[in-house]
């Protein structure tokens, strides 16, 4: 009775851990998309300052990190990035 027990508690609680996984997964998803969205719309507010900034008379050809700002997001370099520093970790758990 007691095995029988033992491999219960053990189904219910990996099933508890499968779906806490879940849950994480699907938080960090939505996580992703709002920062998606947020940096979106900080670039076109940027966007819309420095043209206000230019038509005020402001040069700001000079601004080099300006204007890397006002680029938009490069998501394919930031997943290169992002898998190059997973990669070395996830390696050597194994």
């Amino acid at each position: 009775m007691a095995t029988l027990e033992g491999i219960t508690i053990a189904t219910v609680v990996l099933m508890s851990q499968r779906r806490a996984a879940h849950v994480a997964e699907l938080r960090a998803e939505v996580d992703l998309h709002v920062n998606l969205v947020a940096e979106k719309e900080l670039t076109k507010v940027l966007q819309i300052v420095a043209r206000i900034a230019e038509h005020a008379g402001l040069d700001l050809r000079a601004d080099h990190e300006l204007e890397e700002l006002l680029a938009p997001t490069n998501l394919a370099r930031i997943e290169q990035s992002l898998a190059g520093q997973i990669a070395p970790h996830v390696s050597t758990r194994r």
